[in-house]
């Protein structure tokens, strides 16, 4: 098991695997689970639960949470959030994380 050292420090460096767990945390004692890939640069979420996820509030969760992270590999996040028993997302959104390099 990684602790939560190992898990922030993971994601702090993109692994997209850290990141959900960290969501997770949050998110899955309100009944949404959080999955997450990076394709390139970008940084896929898809956000499943029974309900529709509140976008608003989810997609600010988010970008809080990335830009507090200050990841410099990921330039680009894609929010999907579904229903668990749909085919589609209810909603999808993408986002532009700035990470501003002070060296």
């Amino acid at each position: 098991m990684m602790s939560q050292q190992n898990i922030l420090e993971l994601a702090k460096q993109g692994d997209a695997q850290a990141i959900a767990s960290l969501m997770n945390r949050q998110l899955q004692p309100k009944g949404i689970t959080v999955k997450a890939t990076i394709n390139d640069s970008c940084l896929q979420i898809m956000l499943l639960s029974h309900e529709t996820p509140n976008q608003q509030a989810l997609v600010e969760f988010i970008r809080k949470g990335l830009t507090g992270l200050k990841i410099t590999s990921i330039e680009r996040v894609q929010i999907f959030a579904k229903k668990i028993e749909e085919d589609f997302p209810s909603w999808s959104q993408d986002l532009i994380i700035m990470v501003i390099n002070l060296k």
